[in-house]
């Protein structure tokens, strides 16, 4: 669990983040460790290389802790008093709602782990009944026929702006970073020394995919020039507190779409003749608007990028040719992460067969399957409701996942 201070005085205990300033006072917390029980699938955990990209590795999968770093920022925001909790055990977030009185619980969560939520809420209205719980995160697309229950409140727009409301807090749109590091992955148990920081360039996806959500895009650096000058405070806070940087992940949906601000980035990147390591996210389209050289020249080390099949018809996938794309990257030292969805209507076993023996062909570094799935919220939604296919989440509510005739549910693994 971690735990951490943010503001003037600073102090690590056990894995949360404190701010002593005056109340109402704030809990944000991520569900309860341990994963793995009844209805949690193998890709459900507080890890995602483990959990989703190179689980069939064995003894050489990459292993890491990942923060819910939304949680971090919102807490880094906001002027109250906050703890964060990042997987405490049920005994550890037991002992912190009962430690102070808090107005504000807020979970973050995703559908697989909604039944955690429901724990989670039994215990606060047990033990911490004054406080109000608000429930945040992928897990409320849920409808509010199974969130209401549980919450006095859901967020389902940006966290931070959210909870500045509910506070009655005074907008501020001039966005602090926290500096909230995560360990280097480690191999055979053997852990790097270094520590990896992360930075939101900007949240929502402009491309529009029907399986996805309609959110504008929201940038947290408008100009390539206040990302690089981000990157090197993170740099400097984590000398401060005697940390040795080996990276840091940007989280953008597409960064590189964004082509005014990337190659600002890239021209600071020239000018100070310093350059830092970075994994980060871009599609096809995206990618496409520079050559590997200026993606390797910004710092970029691991692209992750998604592949659809060819037959689907997302505008991001237009491009450079793939294969090419990808070899010029890998050439250069850029790792390819690429992420393959299956499942679309139109597809059968052997569609899906043929479209992951193209991308095998492609050479990528390292790869992530994923089923087309109908969240609610997203066009594809709408579209399942419409031809009446549904199954159960993991939370026992009806969700669509569309079985089609082609191949059945243990085909997919739904």
């Amino acid at each position: 669990m971690f735990q951490f201070t943010v503001g003037k005085a600073e102090s690590f205990r056990g894995g949360a983040i404190t701010r002593m300033m005056q109340k109402p006072s704030i809990l944000l917390t991520t569900v309860c460790r341990p994963f793995g029980g009844p209805g949690e699938g193998d890709s459900v955990g507080a890890e995602l290389f483990h959990a989703q990209v190179t689980r069939a590795q064995g003894i050489f999968s990459l292993r890491q802790v990942i923060r819910s770093w939304g949680l971090d920022y919102i807490a880094e925001n906001i002027s109250c008093p906050s703890v964060v909790l990042h997987y405490p055990s049920e005994g550890e977030f037991l002992k912190e709602i009962r430690s102070r009185r808090y107005d504000y619980i807020g979970i973050n969560f995703v559908v697989a782990t909604f039944h955690k939520v429901q724990r989670m809420a039994e215990l606060i209205r047990k033990h911490a009944p004054d406080a109000e719980i608000v429930l945040g995160g992928y897990g409320t697309v849920l409808p509010d026929a199974l969130l209401a229950p549980l919450s006095d409140r859901v967020c389902r727009e940006e966290g931070i702006g959210f909870f500045k409301k509910l506070l009655g807090e005074e907008p501020d749109y001039r966005l602090r970073h926290p500096y909230a590091p995560i360990p280097s992955p480690s191999l055979y148990s053997f852990r790097r020394p270094t520590k990896v920081a992360h930075i939101t360039s900007g949240l929502g996806c402009p491309n529009g995919c029907d399986y996805f959500f309609k959110r504008r895009y929201i940038p947290f650096a408008e100009t390539g020039r206040e990302l690089y000058q981000t990157v090197l405070q993170m740099e400097q806070q984590a000398l401060e507190q005697g940390d040795e940087l080996g990276g840091f992940i940007l989280i953008d949906e597409d960064f590189f779409l964004q082509k005014k601000r990337a190659a600002e980035y890239l021209e600071c990147v020239r000018r100070e003749g310093r350059v830092f390591p970075i994994m980060g996210f871009g599609s096809i389209r995206a990618l496409s608007q520079f050559t590997a050289d200026e993606i390797a020249e910004m710092g970029f080390e691991t692209i992750w990028t998604a592949f659809e099949s060819p037959t689907a018809g997302y505008e991001k996938m237009k491009g450079r040719e793939i294969g090419t794309l990808f070899s010029e990257l890998q050439s250069r030292g850029v790792a390819v992460l690429a992420s393959m969805i299956i499942g679309f209507p139109h597809q059968n076993r052997n569609d899906i067969l043929r479209d992951f023996e193209l991308l095998m062909s492609y050479e990528p570094a390292l790869t992530q399957i994923l089923i087309y799935f109908a969240f609610p919220g997203t066009p594809f939604y709408e579209k399942a409701i419409g031809k009446n296919c549904t199954g159960r989440s993991s939370g026992g509510s009806a969700l669509p996942l569309c079985a089609y005739p082609k191949y059945g549910s243990t085909d997919t693994g739904t």
